[in-house]
């Protein structure tokens, strides 16, 4: 009797055990890995009226640029849903540039549910990536960056798609790499020519989120849903958003600070990858101790750079006068301090770079120039500039940066120098003698 019981349990025992590993399969030991990686997005836009005739084509400029603090009647919030990968530890995400497009706030979901909002770094709506801060991220909370893939996709490979589809929280899909280096069009013209294909469900809130490997590696963003058809998903590839990272993810952009080395990664006929300086600015700590564009970096100290991702995040996070040493080539040796500035001089150097004075959006001013909203950067004077631009105009854009106070223009300006083009995006006011519109333009500036 003893030697039945015992046989019973035993034989319980391996039942349970083999049927955990069974049901334990890869796909959810990914999901597992991946899924703390993963955050859900919700971005607020208050849609408000202006006082005085209804004009469409006026209120969608206010609610673009400034709709949250314009005069006005009545307010109507709106959300929108997507999806983000965490990049950094230190609150670093990155999604779709749409899903944050026209954002007045940005909430954060983690996988654990806690919520926190975060700011717009960089945005690039051309190539659809935007890059996010959270906002005062406390010190105990834990976050779980998310790995990048190499570029060696298989064809029929298991990919899995993770994101907020229609504001269910975090969703699981999965199916196939259909195709890669697909091309796709706008009104005749090639936008893209390497997105990655898929048949993993990916809908509307997907946006933004990941799409990963079994090793729960980033391939790539899920960007788009392909309308005609059903089953057809498609991501942009990791090696351009790595590299529009690299493009972001330096000290110049999160301080006042200067380094002057943007890398890059590419990859020889052989297959081997190497991360190389795309760009030296000029006046840099970089450029004065002789490295040049092109320069392969091997290590940092006498630590191999094993990816672009891992290079950009300890470059942005340099301070001023912090000491370094670059391997370029595994054999010359850069040793490097980071420079500090100062932003006291904000108007001398905008004047002098742009050609142009500018004042923050007060009050007072917005009311005697007759904008219907109370933020940004007004140009207040015009001085010897190279762009096509009056007093009285918003300035609310310099590159991929949203410009909001002066500072935003230092930061913005900060990396440029004499010679080089900066293009910008202006609003101003305009009637037809019946109606006020708000005109958006784009100009370029010729730096000085």
């Amino acid at each position: 009797m003893k030697k039945n019981c015992l046989l019973i349990f035993v034989l319980f025992i391996f039942s349970a055990t083999y049927a955990d590993s069974v049901r334990e399969t890869p796909l959810v030991k990914t999901i597992r890995k991946v899924m703390p990686s993963v955050v859900n997005l919700s971005t607020e836009r208050i849609v408000n009226r202006y006082q005085g005739r209804s004009n469409s084509h006026f209120d969608s400029m206010l609610d673009e640029f400034f709709g949250y603090q314009r005069q006005r009647r009545k307010n109507q919030k709106t959300y929108s849903l997507g999806s983000g990968s965490i990049i950094d530890k230190e609150g670093l995400i990155v999604t779709n540039s749409h899903v944050v497009h026209r954002a007045t706030r940005i909430q954060v979901t983690l996988s654990n549910g806690k919520k926190f909002f975060a700011e717009e770094v960089a945005s690039d709506q051309v190539n659809d990536i935007a890059l996010l801060k959270i906002i005062d991220l406390p010190d105990d909370i834990v976050l779980t960056p998310i790995e990048f893939s190499e570029t060696d996709y298989m064809l029929g490979e298991t990919v899995i798609a993770i994101g907020n589809p229609y504001g269910l929280g975090n969703t699981i899909s999965h199916g196939i790499l259909s195709a890669v280096n697909r091309e796709t069009t706008f009104q005749g013209e090639a936008i893209f020519s390497d997105l990655l294909q898929t048949d993993t469900a990916i809908n509307p809130g997907n946006s933004g989120g990941p799409l990963v490997n079994l090793e729960g590696k980033l391939m790539g963003i899920n960007t788009a849903i392909y309308k005609e058809a059903q089953g057809i998903g498609f991501a942009i590839p990791t090696q351009r958003v790595e590299n529009l990272l690299s493009d972001w993810l330096i000290p110049e952009r999160f301080g006042s600070v200067s380094l002057g080395i943007i890398p890059a990664r590419r990859y020889k006929e052989n297959g081997q990858k190497e991360i190389f300086i795309k760009e030296i600015i000029k006046g840099s700590p970089a450029s004065i101790v002789g490295l040049k564009n092109g320069d392969i970096i091997t290590k940092i100290e006498d630590k191999p750079i094993k990816s672009l991702i891992d290079l950009s995040s300890f470059l942005w996070k340099l301070k001023a006068n912090e000491h370094f040493k670059f391997i370029i080539n595994n054999d010359k040796s850069y040793n490097l301090t980071i420079e500090s500035y100062s932003n006291d001089n904000i108007d001398e150097v905008i004047k002098r770079k742009l050609g142009i004075g500018v004042q923050n959006l007060t009050e007072p001013i917005a009311k005697a120039l007759g904008y219907p909203f109370f933020n940004g950067v007004v140009v207040s004077d015009v001085f010897n500039n190279t762009a096509d631009i009056e007093r009285g105009v918003i300035l609310v854009k310099l590159n991929s940066i949203p410009i909001y106070k002066k500072e935003d223009i230092a930061r913005a300006i900060r990396a440029k120098f004499y010679g080089e083009s900066i293009n910008a995006v202006i609003i101003y006011l305009t009637d037809d003698g019946y109606n006020r519109y708000l005109l958006k333009q784009n100009i370029s500036f010729h730096l000085k």
